[in-house]
């Protein structure tokens, strides 16, 4: 009797390890609560394969299903994409970018950012911390980003794959041997005219006189910035704000500095400080770094969500900066960045360029490259408050 119920369990053991056709396997997952600054509890997550152009894609934490959402690292897809990946610690964020497009996923958000407009994520699922297995990494719904990065994602329930495609998306190949009209010249196609340049004026103009602006270097005393080749962010900042500084008051605009020196100003005291002085409008300028990538470069700018006149100011000192300087155009973000949400009047924050990037690094330490950028900030200035405020 006793062999008989050991060889009962023994067989129940082994059948119950031996997964039913169709069957979904799970995965203890858990993510990480933004709002509580904890992690959740361990779920049983269901796991899912990702099949890029038929090849799958290893990953040390895998895809799960989060709400009827597929859930996937960030990195490893994005990179599959052609994407680079930029994570911005303070801001608990991930961006994205990929040629002329720039994405942001903020960490516990269901709205995400593309090329400047807020759109939702599907169900309203987050980008968010998981950890599996002591491994921590950024998951974001799947479809949506490969959308973003204009890849297409199929299905197939019996295995519980997704599909990610590539090809479908490429332009097709124009037909082999197709003859030329008889006596029909080829079109020519025009040149593609050039980027504007933005050159400064040979005699500034007094267009500014009655307007008031507040310049803000970044960081300053201890508050080094990014350092990168014994290069510092605050000495970049502080060079290009001065620059602007004369600049706009060459053109008659009263202009107020948060540093005008390497002294530290904390970032609510900017804040404070210009909401005192009641100025026009706010500009931030900051120097970039990536932790993920030393090639990405350009320049985009920040506005608080919700803030239809700081969205308007970003876009004009990012058109005109990026003119000026010849960088490359991120595009204009919005994040509820202190020094753009605490202000009381219009405000935006620059950041002109990556100093992991050696290239871009080499030039943001240029004194003629630094006029340039300054140029550009006091041009966008000039363009918000004659023309948008």
């Amino acid at each position: 009797m006793k062999k008989t119920a050991a060889l009962f369990c023994a067989l129940l053991l082994i059948f119950s390890v031996i997964p039913t056709a169709g069957a979904v396997n799970k995965a203890g997952i858990r993510f990480y609560d933004e709002a509580a600054g904890l992690y959740g509890p361990v779920t049983q997550a269901s796991l899912v394969s990702v099949v890029l152009d038929g090849e799958e894609l290893a990953l040390d934490v895998p895809a799960v299903t989060r709400s009827d959402r597929t859930m996937v690292p960030v990195a490893p897809i994005a990179l599959a994409l052609g994407a680079q990946v930029l994570w911005v610690e303070e801001n608990r964020q991930v961006i994205l970018f990929q040629g002329e497009d720039t994405i942001v996923l903020t960490l516990g958000s269901s709205v995400a950012t593309v090329n400047g407009e807020l759109i939702s994520l599907p169900d309203g699922v987050s980008a968010d911390i998981a950890e599996y297995g002591g491994v921590e990494r950024t998951m974001v719904p799947l479809l949506f980003v490969s959308q973003q990065l204009h890849a297409s994602v199929g299905w197939d329930g019996e295995t519980y794959t997704a599909l990610v495609d590539t090809t479908s998306t490429a332009t097709p190949p124009e037909p082999e041997n197709t003859p030329e009209p008889e006596n029909t010249p080829a079109p020519e196609t025009p040149p593609a005219p050039p980027a504007p340049e933005v050159t400064p004026p040979s005699e500034i103009q007094k267009t500014l006189t009655g307007y008031s602006v507040t310049l803000d270097a970044g960081h300053g005393g201890w508050s080094s910035g990014a350092v990168y080749e014994e290069i510092m962010e605050k000495d970049i900042d502080l060079a290009v704000a001065l620059r602007a500084e004369r600049i706009l008051k060459e053109m008659g605009c009263e202009v107020y500095m948060i540093r005008t020196d390497d002294t530290f100003v904390d970032i609510h005291d900017r804040a404070s400080m210009a909401n005192k002085r009641g100025t026009d409008i706010f500009v931030s300028i900051h120097s970039n770094a990536s932790t993920a990538s030393s090639s990405i470069q350009g320049t985009y700018t920040y506005y608080c969500p919700g803030s239809s006149r700081g969205k308007t100011l970003a876009q004009c000192l990012q058109t005109a900066v990026t003119s000026s300087a010849g960088s490359r155009d991120r595009g204009v973000m919005q994040d509820n960045l202190v020094v753009v949400k605490e202000t009381s009047m219009p405000a935006a924050l620059v950041e002109l360029g990556f100093m992991t990037c050696h290239e871009e690094l080499m030039k943001l330490a240029d004194p003629v490259y630094q006029e340039k950028l300054a140029w550009g900030i006091a041009l966008g200035i000039e363009d918000y408050l004659l023309n948008k405020m």
